[in-house]
């Protein structure tokens, strides 16, 4: 039989006479393995299996706390993929699901064990990057497109995804994660304005976002 994770306690009986020692022994592997999945659908997405914003705002906080405590850059990356709603209503819901999970994938395979991608909704991902300047944050931004210019093959489908991509930088553009968000973000509504299919980075000049 395969080793499980054992609770156990010892219960003593005592009437003045006599007493008995039990020893209970419980299998608690089952109980401690769905507490486990239920943590796990708590911070990640059920699609792409990326950490969710949840998790994004407490890797936000260790990292930017980190950064704050010990004056070191950090950087967010705000990456939407620019043809998915088209890919959507022209190819169906499933394949468009299946861009975004080889996407993921793509973009977890392009970056560090330290570093935090996670979808934020739709068709938009973040990247949380610590330890990253302004110069090193570009480059990561252009692998970003690297990756979306490189075609996928999926159900038969040739698809060029593309991403429109935003950069802002701690400290520089915002102390907490909502500027940061706010200026990736807008910054990435930028590239969209500029054409689509590049990054920019995020000026205090750019409005803050674009209609659909």
């Amino acid at each position: 039989d395969e080793a499980g994770q054992f609770e156990d306690w010892i219960e003593l009986y005592n009437d003045g006479t006599s007493s008995v020692v039990v020893f209970v022994a419980v299998d608690v592997t089952q109980r401690k393995e769905a507490e486990k999945t239920i943590r796990h659908m708590a911070y990640h997405d059920d699609l792409t299996g990326l950490p969710n914003r949840s998790l994004l705002v407490d890797r936000a906080e260790m990292v930017l706390g980190h950064a704050r405590r010990h004056q070191e850059p950090a950087s967010l990356i705000f990456v939407d993929v620019d043809n998915l709603k088209c890919i959507n209503d022209t190819l169906g819901h499933g394949l468009a699901d299946e861009v975004l999970k080889t996407l993921a994938k793509r973009l977890v395979g392009a970056f560090r064990d330290g570093d935090t991608i996670a979808r934020f909704g739709g068709d938009e991902f973040v990247i949380l990057l610590p330890y990253t300047n302004a110069e090193a944050a570009g480059r990561a931004a252009q692998k970003i497109l690297d990756l979306g210019r490189e075609k996928l093959t999926i159900l038969g489908e040739e698809i060029e995804p593309k991403m429109s991509v935003g950069v802002s930088v701690y400290p520089r553009d915002g102390d907490n994660l909502d500027r940061l968000l706010a200026g990736a973000d807008a910054a990435m509504y930028a590239a969209k304005r500029g054409g689509r299919d590049q990054f920019r980075f995020f000026s205090a000049r750019e409005p803050e976002s674009v209609p659909e």
